[in-house]
Parts: C-alpha cells; structure tokens; sequence
C-alpha cells in the first residue's frame, strides 16, 4: 500500500536516504521545511496532508555539538518532538516514527534531551492514543545510512509494532531501556 508520508530532518544523509528509498517503493514523501519549533512551519508541512505516516528525524546527533549547547540541544529535540507530535495529533496522522538514540553508558547532554523527547512521546502516546515507534540509533557519525534507512522502510511497509501506546505500554525487543508501565 502506498503511503504520504511527512518527513523532518529530510535534508540529513538519513532523511535523504530514506526518502529515496520511499519513493523508490512507490511512497509519496513530504519534506517539512524549516524548524519544527516554529508553529508555522508545522502548520505549512500538515497543510500538505493528508498523511499515513510521519517520520521524525530532525535533531541534532552529534555529541559534542550538544555538548557545546546544550540548551539549544534540548530545545530542538524536546520542543521539536512534542511541536511535531502535537500537530501530528490535530491532523490524524495515525502513525508516527520517532528517531531516538542508542543510550549505551553516554549520559551527555544529546543522549538526556532525546530521553527527555522520548519519555514525552510516551506520555503524549498514552494520553492521546498516538501510535508511535521509536528506532534508536547511534549518533549521526556513528551510523549507517543504509542500513538505517532500510530499517524504516521496514518499519512503514510493515507497519512496525508501536512502541508506545495507550493500552500496551512499551513493547519488549523495539526499543531498549524503556520500561513499559
């Protein structure tokens, strides 16, 4: 079945990897442009829509630039997740893909801003019955483009098991660390 899918962070090598791949598949794919923060960016990218899915990979993965701000780390990933999944939840998109990162040993300012962004999806999930599913990888320097981008178009052509959701909690094996309640 072919999917419109909107797309943040498409003009990072993942995003655009996977954009490709999308539309190789047949899928219709939306880049939003801009910063998700910014209301009227939100409001342009969903005015797009309708859309099947929303993948959400914007964010800065780098650890020392987080490192160097971490305000401005925090700010983009909390902000930009709860802007986008809130828009996502006025809109009816019915599922949402969240990029997290892996978590092994780091406790930096990137790896606790997407934490953050994480437990607030899950919250959001649960109150408003999202179907969210959260993919971890490793940061930006870390990962390969490929292989990544080929997990979520897995995930979207299998329509992947969510990972949070008001009545399951987290299932076990997607995603590591986080407790189901």
């Amino acid at each position: 079945m072919s999917q419109h899918i909107l797309l943040t962070g498409g003009a990072t090598p993942l995003g655009m990897a996977l954009a490709e791949r999308l539309r190789a598949t047949g899928h219709r794919v939306t880049p939003a442009e801009g910063d998700v923060r910014e209301a009227a960016v939100m409001q342009a990218a969903f005015a797009k829509g309708p859309f099947t899915a929303l993948v959400h990979l914007d964010g800065l993965f780098d650890a020392a630039a987080c490192a160097g701000d971490p305000l401005a780390c925090h700010g983009l990933h909390v902000q930009g997740a709860l802007a986008m999944l809130e828009e996502a939840r006025k809109h009816g998109v019915p599922h949402i893909v969240l990029r997290g990162l892996t978590m092994e040993g780091a406790t930096g300012p990137l790896q606790v801003s997407l934490l953050a962004a994480e437990r607030f999806a899950e919250v959001h999930a649960a109150l408003h019955a999202q179907r969210i599913t959260l993919v971890r990888l490793p940061e930006d320097r870390l990962v390969n483009v490929p292989d990544a981008a080929g997990h979520f178009l897995h995930l979207l052509a299998t329509d992947g098991a969510p990972v949070f959701t008001a009545s399951e909690g987290v299932r076990p094996g997607r995603t590591s660390g986080v407790p189901a309640e």
